[in-house]
């Protein structure tokens, strides 16, 4: 997606604000949310940035939300060096 709800701070009016409350009411359920109120920064491209940018997201359909065990930022040292974008891990139970 490339964009974040902290977006919206850094270039209001550009539809950041806008495109996240859409999703929200949509058929999609954003994994992070579950567990996290707060955006959980991914994005990891410029040193002391202003806004810790949650730019990767991760979403399943409603009906699968309740077996949601967990969602986490995968950050070490190798996810850190691979990539500006770091992975989102996330756990379904399968029963």
């Amino acid at each position: 997606m490339n964009t974040a709800r902290t977006a919206e701070l850094r270039w209001p009016r550009h539809g950041h604000g806008p495109f996240f409350e859409r999703l929200e009411n949509s058929i999609f359920f954003e994994c992070m949310r579950k567990f996290h109120k707060t955006e959980q920064q991914t994005y990891f491209g410029r040193k002391n940035m202003l806004y810790p940018y949650q730019d990767d997201h991760l979403f399943i359909s409603h009906n699968l939300s309740s077996k949601l065990k967990t969602c986490d930022v995968v950050k070490n040292d190798t996810t850190l060096c691979v990539s500006d974008h770091i992975p989102i891990l996330a756990e379904i139970d399968d029963n």
